[in-house]
């Protein structure tokens, strides 16, 4: 697979994979922007092992160094 080629589906497969390898039965997913449309879709195709979705959306906060 290449970059060109990866899409919502190959990410969603990616997100679950993690999981899987580990043996976790009960997760929770958390994403930011595009991010959240992947973990939406990984839930959907993860046979109830994904308890909980979070989406973090932006703020206007920086970090300033002094």
């Amino acid at each position: 697979m290449t970059v060109s080629t990866a899409n919502l589906d190959t990410h969603a497969d990616d997100v679950l994979r993690c999981p899987d390898r580990a043996y976790i039965t009960s997760t929770t997913l958390v994403g930011h922007s595009y991010g959240a449309m992947v973990i939406a879709a990984a839930s959907d195709r993860a046979s109830g092992r994904v308890t909980r979705l979070a989406t973090v959306e932006n703020s206007n906060m920086s970090i300033k160094d002094e």
